[in-house]
């Protein structure tokens, strides 16, 4: 559901039932997950990872002074929200009653087709393909709701959160990444500048191989020191290492070309 929900032309899943049948399910739509665990950097649940839009909430008192600068004249004892005060009673009624409307449903389409059709486009986007396409709906959606005056400023203000994002949020790598960038470093730094050199002169460079079990004694070396945030197996250092740009091979640890 989470996989497919994202894009309406790949929406589809199958279900198999009792009677051998398989039922069939249109997951389109988006999903509010509320988590305590990081799932934007869980390696298991990379498949997810350009699929999620994150928003990070911490308590108050967790703010630095820079952040709590910014709300200088608020008063957390006499201004914040009683949570209890808040119901969504009626919330169902107020939905129907916009997407029954037809002028925002023609409005909804309109801009929609504006932001997707093939060609030159009428704007202009820095963000990466896989932003750009969990961001088209909630983007024409504010633009239907007023959330945003154009689209110049829909697509400015996404750009601010995707640079916010990719800055504070999708940076912060797992204790296992930074340990294996620094032994990656150790092994072949010193010849990775030195094919850099040779490359500039025109020469070809020596294949960059780690030994398996050098990172194998690596990783049960942090493992034993309590360094490791997450149980790894050959499976995730695999897919750990493949993220980092090496693969497997009969001769060792070997960096893609």
């Amino acid at each position: 559901m989470l996989l497919f929900g994202y894009n309406r032309s790949t929406d589809k899943i199958s279900i198999a039932q009792t009677d051998g049948t398989n039922k069939e399910f249109h997951v389109f739509s988006p999903k509010i997950i509320s988590s305590i665990d990081d799932l934007h950097l869980n390696m298991e649940l990379e498949e997810l990872h350009r699929r999620l839009l994150v928003i990070p909430h911490k308590s108050f008192d967790a703010f630095s002074y820079e952040e709590k600068k910014q709300y200088e004249d608020f008063d957390i004892h006499a201004d914040r929200i009683d949570i209890d005060s808040i119901h969504w009673d009626g919330i169902e009624d107020k939905f129907f009653s916009f997407w029954n409307n037809s002028e925002n449903c023609k409005l909804y389409a309109k801009y929609r087709n504006i932001l997707t059709k093939k060609g030159k486009k009428e704007f202009k986007h820095s963000m990466k393909s896989e932003q750009w396409i969990i961001s088209i709906d909630l983007i024409v959606t504010g633009l239907v709701a007023g959330t945003w005056r154009n689209i110049p400023d829909a697509i400015n203000h996404m750009e601010k959160y995707w640079d916010y994002a990719n800055s504070n949020i999708f940076n912060q790598s797992p204790a296992i990444i930074e340990h294996l960038e620094a032994f990656i470093e150790d092994e072949v730094g010193v010849q990775r500048q030195m094919n850099r050199q040779l490359e500039e002169a025109g020469r070809r460079g020596i294949p960059l191989i780690i030994n398996p079990q050098k990172l194998k004694n690596r990783l049960e070396y942090h493992k034993n020191r309590g360094e490791l945030n997450i149980y790894f197996n050959q499976e995730t250092v695999v897919k750990i290492m493949s993220s980092l740009g090496w693969k497997l091979t009969a001769k060792g640890w070997v960096e893609k070309r």
